[in-house]
C-alpha cells in the first residue's frame, strides 16, 4: 500500500464485510477506523521464513577420500604384482597402468582437499563477518592467507604459522598449484624425480591429512564449528 497522507485515497484490494472481493478506491482513514475495510494480509510461506547453508566442503571432502581409498586400492594391487619373480612384458604393463591409477587417484584427493579447504574458510569468513567485508576484503586473498587473517579477524585469535597445520596446508597448496597450473616440460630419464614429477599415494595421504589437521587446530580456537565431515 502507498501511504500518500492520512486520508487520501489509495489503491488497495480489499473485501467488504458484506460483499464480494473487488478493487475500489478507499482512504486510509477509513482503513484504519473501526468498521472500514479489511485488507486480506498474505500469509508468509514457510520456505520464505527459513534459511538453510549452502555448503560443499563436506562434500568436497567426501570426493577427496574416496580417491585416496581408490589409490591404497591401486597401491596394493601394484604392490603384489611387483613382487613376482621375473617379471614378464605383461606384468610391466600391468605395473605401469597401476602407475597411473594412483597418479589420477591421487590428483583427486589433493585438489579436492584444497577445494574443501578453501569452501570451508569461505563459508566461516561470510558467516563471522559482514558479507561485504568478506567480499571485498578477504575473498581475494591466496588460501593460505584465508586460513591465517579470516580467523584472526573474527576471533582475535590465529592459527600458529608455525605449525604441523598451517605447514601441511602450505604443502597442500604447493601440490594443487603445480596440478592446476600445470607447465609442460621434457626431462631425460636419468633426471626424473619420481616424487617431483608424479603424483603419487604419499601425496594422496597428506592432502587428507592436511584438511583433518587444520579443521582440528580451528576447533580449538572456535568450538562452535562443526568437525564431523572431516574425521
Amino acid at each position: 500500500m502507498e501511504r500518500r497522507g492520512c486520508g487520501s485515497p489509495v489503491r488497495v484490494r480489499v473485501r467488504a464485510r458484506h460483499g464480494p472481493r473487488l478493487l475500489r478506491h478507499v482512504s486510509l482513514a477509513a482503513y484504519l477506523e473501526p468498521g472500514g475495510y479489511k485488507v486480506k494480509r498474505k500469509r508468509p510461506r514457510p520456505e520464505d521464513l527459513i534459511s538453510i547453508p549452502l555448503t560443499k566442503h563436506a562434500e568436497f571432502y567426501g570426493i577427496a577420500l574416496e580417491g585416496l581409498k581408490r589409490a591404497r586400492r591401486f597401491q596394493r594391487l601394484h604392490d603384489v604384482r611387483n613382487k613376482r619373480k621375473g617379471l614378464t612384458d605383461a606384468d610391466v604393463d600391468y605395473l605401469s597402468q597401476k602407475n597411473s591409477e594412483i597418479e589420477l587417484a591421487s590428483i583427486v584427493a589433493i585438489v579436492f582437499s584444497a577445494l574443501a579447504l578453501e569452501a570451508f574458510i569461505n563459508y566461516y569468513g561470510t558467516q563471522t563477518l559482514s558479507k561485504s567485508y568478506f567480499e571485498n576484503y578477504s575473498d581475494r586473498l591466496d588460501l593460505v592467507s584465508k586460513w591465517l587473517i579470516i580467523p584472526r579477524l573474527s576471533l582475535g585469535k590465529e592459527l600458529n604459522p608455525g605449525r604441523r597445520a598451517m605447514n601441511l596446508l602450505r604443502a597442500l597448496v604447493h601440490k594443487r598449484n603445480n596440478l592446476v597450473h600445470f607447465k609442460s616440460r621434457t626431462k631425460k630419464i636419468s633426471e626424473l624425480d619420481w616424487s617431483e614429477d608424479w603424483v603419487n599415494l604419499e601425496d594422496a595421504e597428506q592432502s587428507c591429512e592436511s584438511v583433518r589437521t587444520v579443521i582440528s587446530e580451528m576447533r580449538k580456537l572456535d568450538k562452535k564449528i562443526e568437525t564431523d565431515w572431516s574425521v
